[in-house]
């Protein structure tokens, strides 16, 4: 996994398992943020053109209307390459704007506020999720 972050806040993202893609963002996803994590995402459907995507928003405080509205354009853009996609809500839960959100992006999208389902969903996606986040905090605290 990689980790893109700027003054406001950071994101975790990579793959997990075959076909998984994970993203765990914290604090506030700016619009720059938000873009970097777009370009983050169009190259990993490049490589692999059908993923289950799982985004970890529990610690996340923010999200600027840019870059939330340029998501959305463009999952709607790639709907035919997610096989899933599964967000956990922040802190706030289901929000007039997820659900605006929600209801913009449809199937196949299953949105969220419990994050004990929203793991067990990811670990029966991909099983060793633990070993690789493992992995990569070890990696990273080496840098």
């Amino acid at each position: 996994m990689e980790l893109i972050s700027d003054r406001f806040g950071s994101i975790s993202l990579g793959w997990v398992a075959p076909n998984v893609y994970l993203v765990r963002a914290s604090g506030e996803i700016s619009a720059s943020l938000g873009a970097l994590q777009l370009s983050r995402l169009e190259a990993a459907l490049e490589a692999q053109p059908l993923m289950r995507y799982f985004s970890d928003c529990r610690e996340l405080r923010g999200y600027d209307l840019l870059a939330r509205s340029n998501f959305v354009r463009f999952v709607l853009a790639q709907r035919k390459k997610f096989a899933e996609l599964t967000l956990l809500t922040w802190s706030d839960g289901m929000s007039a704007a997820g659900q605006a959100f929600a209801s913009a992006i449809g199937d196949p999208l299953v949105l969220l506020s419990s994050p004990s389902e929203f793991d067990r969903r990811l670990f029966l996606a991909a099983p060793r999720v633990r070993e690789a986040l493992t992995a990569n905090e070890h990696r990273l605290s080496a840098h």
